[in-house]
């Protein structure tokens, strides 16, 4: 728009700046013009927003459960493995306790697969054989559905006592209470005293609730021998303590064990940590989110070039349109933005769209997988951020064309 203004005894022209919201609304009001095609042209970014936010809502999600099948390890756990004949004695859980004042729960571990498991009613064909103390159900923190946990009478004089997972309970006693009556692992009878809560599996897909624990002691009735500790499970008071007791651990036992310097120490024994666990997981998770998303980012770069194809078509139907403006009065800048908005506008809908597209997408498969929901503000905001950016980017050529035309010769176009 000109408008001319009297100084001085001089014309002066003056260019009104064009205001935002009317460019917004004129470039809206072109585009309903081709209802068909400005739908057809913002599929792509639909589909590219709507895939970024699905996925990176569901790698949030995902993260959240292997997180959660994670801490099935132990909450600040720290295990010891035994190798190669190097075995820990009751001695060196005493001592550890005593040097680490971190340590919250200490208990020593057996674990077995066992084949030769029955009830006066069923039997089944593998579960496995935990041979511990109530310490081991504290770290993992599991509870009980019905029952009670081992006695300290019942641990100190290796009473033939159970506790066990929900999958041996429906395998040997199905829907009857199995509270009093007897096992047999190896023909020995046990009484089982306790039925742990369900627990689920694993990401591999292992049974946690596929467990018979006993007293550690009695295990040595089990193997028909004596049993020294091949496994040491510790947990300590905050996350911030579990490296350190970790570090002490290795020093304890690469002391016990004589391991000279340059040796390795997984072929002597081994410790994890539930920390260990995590970043591994997280590293992966992280891994896979981002691969997903530039998979999907592949979408919205398709629907920019879309976007970029039906400007240019846009342009050349517009020819005159741009040259009566330019007529006018009408400068560069003024047919660019234009042009920019209309782009702007159609990506921002798509964008729009897409991320309603998302997270309905989104909120029924986790509802199906039955995962948590995890709204990402910040992801939205990205997500809508990046519509607009593919609107300008892929529309400023178009528009820079149609900036760059002559006024004569866009009069004369047929």
């Amino acid at each position: 728009m000109i408008l001319l203004k009297q100084k001085n005894n001089q014309v002066k022209v003056e260019e009104i700046l064009v205001n935002k919201f009317d460019l917004l609304r004129s470039a809206y009001t072109d585009l309903r013009k081709n209802k068909i095609r400005s739908a057809l042209t913002t599929l792509g970014i639909i589909i590219g927003v709507s895939s970024v936010i699905s996925i990176s809502g569901l790698s949030a999600s995902a993260a959240e459960v292997v997180k959660g099948k994670l801490f099935s390890y132990g909450k600040n756990a720290v295990r010891f493995y035994q190798g190669y004949g190097q075995w820990a004695t009751e001695t060196d859980l005493i001592n550890l306790k005593q040097q680490n004042p971190n340590i919250k729960y200490i208990t020593p571990l057996y674990e077995q697969n066992i084949y030769d498991i029955k009830s006066i009613y069923y039997k089944m064909d593998m579960s496995r054989l935990l041979a511990t103390t109530n310490d081991y159900f504290f770290i993992k923190e599991m509870k009980l559905s019905s029952g009670r946990f081992f006695s300290n009478t019942e641990i100190l004089s290796a009473s033939r006592v159970a506790i066990i997972g929900n999958t041996v309970k429906e395998a040997l006693f199905d829907k009857l209470n199995p509270l009093g009556m007897e096992i047999t692992i190896n023909n020995v009878p046990f009484k089982v005293i306790g039925v742990s809560e369900s627990s689920g599996t694993s990401i591999g897909g292992k049974d946690f609730d596929n467990f018979i624990a006993i007293p550690y002691n009695r295990v040595s009735s089990i193997r028909k021998q004596k049993i020294l500790i091949e496994q040491i499970y510790a947990s300590t008071e905050e996350s911030i303590h579990v490296d350190s007791l970790k570090t002490n651990m290795l020093k304890y036992f690469r002391s016990k064990f004589h391991i000279l310097p340059g040796n390795e120490d997984k072929q002597l024994f081994r410790i994890s940590t539930s920390q260990d666990k995590l970043e591994i997981a997280n590293y992966v998770m992280s891994a896979l989110k981002w691969l997903m998303i530039a998979v999907a980012s592949i979408a919205l770069f398709v629907g920019g070039v879309g976007i970029m194809n039906i400007m240019l078509a846009s342009v050349n139907e517009r020819i005159r349109e741009v040259g009566l403006r330019m007529a006018i009065g009408a400068k560069k800048r003024d047919i660019l933005l234009q042009f920019l908005s209309e782009s702007v506008v159609l990506s921002v809908i798509g964008g729009s769209i897409g991320i309603v597209v998302g997270l309905i997408s989104y909120g029924i498969i986790v509802y199906m997988l039955k995962w948590p929901f995890i709204l990402s503000v910040f992801s939205l905001a990205i997500s809508y951020f990046f519509s607009a950016a593919v609107g300008i980017f892929f529309g400023f050529y178009p528009a820079k064309k149609a900036s760059e035309m002559l006024p004569i010769k866009a009069l004369k176009h047929v």
